[in-house]
C-alpha cells in the first residue's frame, strides 16, 4: 500500500516533470526579478535634494498656511482642512506631526516615497525646497491644533521628464541581466542532457554498440525517461544483433554437416566407384530432406519472433476462437502413440472444455515440441497435466529423466542449444524445437518456465491467457 501511495505521489510531483520544473522555475524567476528590482531601486535611489525656495513658493505656502490654520481653529479635522485648501492644480498639502511622525495628506499615501526622510526634515527652522525622485516639497511651516504642533508642506508630483531616471535605468539593467542569467541556467539544464543523449546516439549509430547514457536514472523527468528508454532500446537492439549473429553461426554449423555428406555422395557417384548407386541417391535425398526441414524450422522460428517483436504484422497469423479440448485431443493421442513406440508411458489429465482464441498450428507445434522433448529424455514416464487457473490455461509436462543443472535450464530455449544430458546417448534434435515453442507461446502473450520436476526430471509449464487472446 505504501509503495502505491509513493508511486502516485511521485507521478504528481512537479519536480519529476519537465513541465513542472519549467513552471516552478518561471515563477521563482519572476519572484526573484521582482525582489531584485525592489532592492535595487531602494539601493540606487538618488538622495533627497534640499535647496532654497523661490519667493513665490514661500508666498504660496504662507497663504495656504493661513487658510489651513483658520480651518483648524474652527475645529475642522486636519485631513478635511487640507482637502479644502488644496486646489486642483499640481500643488497638494501635507501635515506632519514631528512628535508622533503622523502624516495627514490631501493626496494618496503611495505617492509619498521614503516617508521617514521627509519626517526628519520637518524639524527644519526655515522653509526649504525639497526634491525627491518623484516629488517636490516646500516647507515646513508650523501650525497648531489643540496645542498639537504640525508642520505644513506643499507637495507637487514631478512630471516624467523632471524625474531622475538613473535608478530606473539601473534597476532595468540589473533585472535584464539577472533574467538572462536565469534563462541561461534553465537552457543549460535542459539542453545539456539532450546534447549528451544526441552524442551517445551518434556513437551508437556509428557502430559503438556499447554506448549508453550515463546516470540515466539521476533525472526523474521526461528527459530522464527518454534516456532510460534509449538505454533499453540499445540493450534490446544489441541483444537482437547478438542473437542474429549467433543464429547465423549456428545455421552455418548445422548446414555444414549435411552439405559435407552430400558432397561426399556426389563425388562417389561421379567417380563411378559405387556398386549400389541407389544407396547414395537415397542418402542424398535424406540429406536434402534434413536440410529442408532445418531451413523450414529456422524460417518458422524467425517469423514467430518477428511477429512477437512487432517487426511483422500480427494479422499474418489468423487467430480463431476454438475449443481447447477439440484442438489438443488429437495431439495428445499422437503423443501417446509416439511414447508407446519408444517403450515409454505418457499419462494425460482431462483437457478443460474451454474456448481460447489461438493460432492453432502454433499452439499444436508448441505442445508437440515440449512433449517430444520430455519423451526423448524421460526414463519411462511422461506426465501431461491441463488445468485452468486465474483465466489462464496451464499445461505442465513432467518427465522422470535425469534433469538438468541450473546453467542448462537458463539456456534451454536458446536456438540450437543442446544440453549434455546423460540420459540420452545421442541427441538427434536440431535444437530449435523448444525455441519455436517459446516463440509460439510469446505470440499468444504467454510464457514458458522450466523447473525441476518432482518425478526427477524437468517440468515445462506453458501458461496461456484465455481472455487476452
Amino acid at each position: 500500500m505504501l509503495t502505491k501511495i509513493k508511486t502516485v505521489l511521485q507521478r504528481f510531483n512537479p519536480i519529476n516533470s519537465l513541465f513542472g520544473k519549467i513552471i516552478i522555475w518561471f515563477w521563482l524567476s519572476i519572484a526573484a526579478l521582482m525582489m531584485t528590482a525592489l532592492v535595487v531601486s531602494r539601493l540606487v535611489a538618488p538622495p533627497i535634494d534640499v535647496a532654497q525656495p523661490e519667493p513665490s513658493h514661500i508666498q504660496r505656502i504662507e497663504a495656504a498656511s493661513v487658510a489651513v490654520q483658520a480651518l483648524l481653529n474652527r475645529g475642522v479635522p486636519a485631513e478635511r482642512a487640507l482637502r479644502r485648501v488644496a486646489t486642483r492644480g499640481p500643488w497638494q498639502l501635507l501635515l506632519i506631526n514631528p512628535q508622533t511622525e503622523e502624516t495627514v495628506l490631501s493626496f494618496p499615501n503611495r505617492l509619498l516615497p521614503q516617508e521617514r526622510s521627509i519626517v526628519q526634515l520637518a524639524d527644519a527652522s526655515q522653509v526649504l525646497l525639497i526634491t525627491t525622485p518623484a516629488l517636490e516639497l516646500i516647507g515646513p511651516l508650523s501650525m497648531y491644533q489643540d496645542a498639537t504642533e504640525w508642520k505644513l508642506f506643499m507637495v507637487r508630483l514631478l512630471r516624467r521628464d523632471e524625474r531622475q531616471p538613473a535608478s530606473m535605468g539601473i534597476s532595468i539593467a540589473v533585472v535584464i541581466t539577472l533574467g538572462t542569467l536565469l534563462c541561461l541556467i534553465l537552457a543549460w539544464r535542459l539542453t545539456r542532457p539532450i546534447e549528451e543523449l544526441r552524442s551517445v546516439s551518434l556513437r551508437y549509430a556509428n557502430g559503438d554498440l556499447s554506448s549508453r547514457v550515463v546516470n540515466a536514472n539521476a533525472r526523474h523527468d521526461e528527459i530522464g525517461q527518454l534516456a532510460n528508454d534509449f538505454n533499453t532500446m540499445a540493450d534490446k537492439l544489441s541483444g537482437s544483433m547478438h542473437q542474429q549473429q549467433m543464429l547465423m553461426a549456428n545455421v552455418s554449423h548445422e548446414l555444414r554437416t549435411p552439405l559435407t555428406r552430400l558432397q561426399l555422395a556426389v563425388a562417389m557417384l561421379q567417380e563411378q566407384k559405387v556398386t549400389a548407386p541407389e544407396q547414395y541417391l537415397a542418402r542424398i535425398e535424406q540429406e536434402i530432406v534434413q536440410m529442408d526441414n532445418l531451413i523450414g524450422q529456422i524460417l518458422k522460428l524467425t517469423r514467430l519472433e518477428n511477429v512477437s517483436k512487432g517487426l511483422l504484422p500480427k494479422d499474418s497469423y489468423s487467430f480463431d476462437l476454438q475449443p481447447i479440448n477439440a484442438v489438443l485431443s488429437p495431439v495428445v493421442d499422437s503423443l501417446e502413440f509416439e511414447a508407446n513406440a519408444t517403450g515409454k508411458t505418457l499419462t494425460c489429465s482431462d483437457i478443460p472444455k474451454v474456448e481460447m482464441r489461438m493460432h492453432e498450428d502454433s499452439i499444436v507445434s508448441a505442445l508437440e515440441n515440449l512433449a517430444r522433448n520430455a519423451i526423448r529424455f524421460a526414463s519411462s514416464d511422461v506426465y501431461l497435466d491441463f488445468k485452468v487457473e486465474q483465466n489462464n490455461l496451464l499445461i505442465c509436462i513432467d518427465d522422470d529423466g535425469k534433469g538438468l543443472d541450473s546453467n542448462d535450464m537458463d539456456k534451454l530455449f536458446d536456438p540450437f542449444y543442446r544440453a549434455n544430458n546423460q540420459g540420452v546417448a545421442h541427441n538427434k534434435g536440431s535444437g530449435l524445437g523448444l525455441a519455436i515453442a517459446k516463440a509460439a507461446v510469446n505470440l499468444h502473450h504467454g510464457e514458458i518456465t522450466v523447473t525441476c520436476s518432482s518425478y526427477g526430471g524437468l517440468r515445462l509449464t506453458m501458461t496461456l491467457p484465455i481472455s487476452d487472446n
